[in-house]
């Protein structure tokens, strides 16, 4: 008999790294495909300190896709508009839902507004378990 992830207990971890994304750039992509029906959350990490700017910042957005992967069910986001990142530290992604079904295409989008601002060494970091 073979196991699969859902028969193990604890949390698994799907991970997206960017040695920078620019001040005047932006990035999207996959972030994983729920393996089972489970629950989620996201945090983010850059390599170096990000500092707050109410006009020149960056977004990171979360989507939920659905089984297709072209939903546009938004999950959450987090900006460094109002709230700084500490070098190294993980900052989790406020979800307004955290629920997903097997096969969700979980999405993410890197923006910028004003001049933007680098994300040095980005991560995006979700850890899920199951529902």
């Amino acid at each position: 008999m073979s196991q699969k992830n859902h028969d193990i207990p604890g949390n698994w971890y799907k991970e997206v790294n960017f040695q920078s994304v620019a001040a005047n750039g932006a990035a999207a992509g996959v972030l994983f495909v729920a393996p089972y029906d489970c629950e989620v959350s996201v945090s983010v990490m850059a390599s170096s300190n990000i500092a707050t700017n109410v006009s020149n910042y960056a977004t990171v957005s979360l989507i939920d896709g659905g089984a297709t992967g072209a939903g546009t069910t938004a999950m959450g986001n987090i900006t460094t508009q109002s709230t700084g990142w500490t070098a190294n530290t993980l900052t989790a992604i406020t979800l307004t839902s955290d629920d997903l079904d097997e096969g969700d295409v979980v999405r993410y989008a890197v923006a910028q507004t004003g001049d933007g601002v680098t994300l040095t060494g980005l991560s995006i970091i979700a850890k899920y378990w199951p529902s």
